[in-house]
């Protein structure tokens, strides 16, 4: 049947996905942040990890959080410039974990968590450097998922990319890190690559229909990987 006035065909409703082939990161300045919802299947064994770019020295801020409140969850940040963990364990007592290592400013560093269920021991890996071992206790879950800043925690300044968020522990020992996008798997809860390059949304490609809100961090191209 042929369009008329009230039966035109209208265009799809344009969606903000990443535009194929492109490399893109997200740039914070100490006042930003992404929010989404609590990721699924986060109540036993996981790894965190992204890459991080700070750009200000011995700074401290949340990365990446799952928690808006005191009562449960965990935060990963840098305190000092280093990579440091805090977990509220499920005896209601904050535990953290500490990398020894300061990541290298204006460079890409990869950060990684690992915490192990069997054992309640969470370990630290900067650019696959392995960090100890610290038992921190039974995990808890928070209600969301923050990138960037926590109030009153701080914000943090710089870059931030490939985030991946996974049900098991990837690393047990010193490593090479990745030389390439994040492949999703059956362990992949969330997988955020930061390269729609416009919008105010970013997507999972995890395939598990996870998506974030920005908090006005800006796109920028990403030299991760070139």
């Amino acid at each position: 049947m042929p369009p008329t006035p009230t039966n035109t065909p209208l265009p799809p409703t344009p969606t903000n996905t990443p535009i194929p082939g492109s490399n893109y990161a997200l740039i914070f300045d100490s006042t930003d942040s992404l929010e989404g919802v609590a990721i699924s299947g986060l109540n036993g064994s996981q790894t965190i990890e992204l890459w991080v770019r700070p750009s200000v020295a011995e700074q401290d801020g949340v990365i990446v959080a799952t928690s808006a409140d005191t009562d449960s969850g965990w935060s990963l940040e840098l305190n000092g410039g280093q990579a440091t963990w805090w977990m509220l364990n499920n005896s209601n007592s904050w535990q953290s974990v500490q990398h020894p290592t300061a990541l290298t400013i204006n460079s890409w560093n990869h950060i990684a968590l690992s915490y192990n269920v069997s054992t309640n021991m969470g370990q630290l890996f900067v650019n696959g450097v392995a960090g100890p071992q610290v038992g921190v206790g039974g995990i808890t879950v928070g209600p969301n998922l923050v990138v960037g800043g926590l109030e009153p925690y701080g914000f943090f300044t710089g870059q931030l990319d490939e985030l991946r968020i996974s049900d098991v522990v990837r690393y047990t020992e010193t490593f090479t890190p990745p030389s390439a996008p994040f492949d999703g798997d059956g362990n992949t809860r969330a997988l955020f690559g930061f390269d729609e390059g416009s919008g105010q949304t970013t997507s999972d490609r995890s395939g598990n229909g996870y998506s974030l809100t920005l908090d006005d961090p800006s796109w920028v191209d990403s030299d991760l990987f070139n």
